[in-house]
């Protein structure tokens, strides 16, 4: 009989299935998940009460709509974010962190797995909640004809502001696992969407203006919308940039996890 010997090896499945158990068992996880979806449904609903289509247009009724649904994206982000921010820092608040690093010594999979299921986790909530939020707004604005899902650029929009949405609580989880600070990594997450593009922005020269438009605050601007805003990037470059600076943030994340100790 063969007896095994040494340690077996840590793989990002693993490391996942683990991320899972552990995010189920944290009680602030369900109460995050249920505002997530409440709270912007409550406040699509406001919006769109107060909602008026500038024209019987098919466009401006679309638009009101959309606007109501896309109007809620900054209570979203204030969850989304908080929730990054506690997946990152939750385990070093209990010092569980040296468990979890042990039982994976190359630790790039636990970033992985982390990255893995917030994203999974906000995408499905995103998309859920805005389809909702829609069927609401719809039913709620008046409008001449009823507006759907399929009408010219209204998908488009709210999958750019889920994509803003994920990306939130990814880049605020990887400055959770850098600062290991939630309020930190709150902080340094709205920062870096609002605050520094804002800064950039001040420069009048073209490369600076367009460094700060690729911000994913202000590239939010182009992705929730049914045309862009003067000035604002395209849609598909918007988008684009929106997960470069994403994956961005996932490598400093990597490298800092890696070498810093616990």
């Amino acid at each position: 009989m063969t007896i095994p010997t040494g340690r077996a090896r840590a793989t990002i499945g693993g490391a996942i299935a683990s991320e899972w158990i552990k995010l189920r068992g944290v009680r602030s996880t369900w109460w995050i998940v249920s505002l997530s979806i409440a709270v912007p449904l409550l406040a699509i609903a406001i919006w769109a009460l107060n909602a008026t289509p500038a024209s019987t247009s098919a466009f401006d009724e679309s638009n009101a709509v959309l606007g109501s649904v896309t109007s809620s994206i900054f209570e979203t982000l204030v969850l989304f974010v908080l929730f990054g921010a506690l997946v990152a820092t939750s385990e070093y608040d209990t010092r569980t962190i040296t468990t979890t690093l042990a039982a994976v010594p190359r630790r790039w999979p636990v970033v992985l797995a982390k990255a893995t299921v917030v994203a999974t986790s906000t995408l499905v909530l995103s998309l859920v909640v805005l389809t909702l939020g829609f069927v609401i707004a719809a039913a709620l604005v008046p409008t001449t004809t009823p507006v759907m899902l399929a009408e010219p650029g209204v998908m488009a929009a709210l999958l750019g502001t889920a994509l803003v949405e994920v990306s939130a609580a990814l880049i605020s989880l990887f400055l959770g696992l850098i600062l290991r600070s939630s309020i930190g990594a709150i902080a340094a997450t709205f920062g870096f969407f609002y605050v520094v593009p804002g800064v950039i922005n001040l420069i009048s020269l073209p490369p600076f203006q367009l460094l700060g438009h690729s911000f994913p605050g202000p590239a939010s601007d182009s992705l929730t919308a049914l045309t862009a805003p003067t000035g604002a990037l395209p849609y598909p470059v918007a988008a684009v940039t929106v997960i470069l600076w994403t994956a961005i943030w996932l490598g400093i994340g990597i490298v800092l996890t890696r070498r810093r100790d616990i």
